[in-house]
């Protein structure tokens, strides 16, 4: 049933629903699948929390036990703990990587050089753009940080 309103002076046509609030069936669905959604982000974020604690759990066990039968065989407990945890896909806890070796750190620093020197060779025009496309590349990584 269609009413005038009677709380504007023109007469624009209000219907039923509209003038009590109901809501029509896709409204009601549109609402429900929104309150799920945020449901299911909150969710996500404990059920994200949860696994890297058990994460981090596994990766203690890991290391403790290996840390254990080291120091009763008499060797170096950490050492044996550390291989453990990087044998179970585990990072080390004392942060050290096994995946860069001495032949790397001497390229890298090889490489170092030849920029060091490529760059001393520059115009102050191709200095000033690389300059600039490092600052760019500086931003856009801060950005992605966020």
């Amino acid at each position: 049933m269609v009413t005038v309103d009677q709380n504007t002076h023109d007469d624009k046509l209000v219907s039923e629903q509209e003038r009590f609030g109901w809501k029509s069936i896709r409204d009601l669905r549109i609402e429900m699948y929104r309150r799920v959604l945020v449901e299911l982000k909150g969710g996500m974020v404990k059920a994200e929390q949860e696994r890297l604690r058990r994460n981090e759990i596994r990766a203690a066990r890991v290391f403790m036990a290996a840390f254990a039968k080291a120091n009763k065989e008499g060797k170096d407990g950490r050492t044996h703990g550390n291989n453990a945890l990087r044998r179970n896909g585990f990072n080390r806890l004392d942060g050290l990587d096994n995946g860069v070796t001495k032949r790397d750190r001497e390229v890298w620093a090889m490489e170092e050089e030849i920029r060091a020197a490529q760059e001393s060779e520059l115009s102050d025009y191709e200095r000033e753009q690389l300059e600039m496309s490092r600052e760019y590349e500086k931003a856009r990584k801060d950005r992605w940080k966020d």
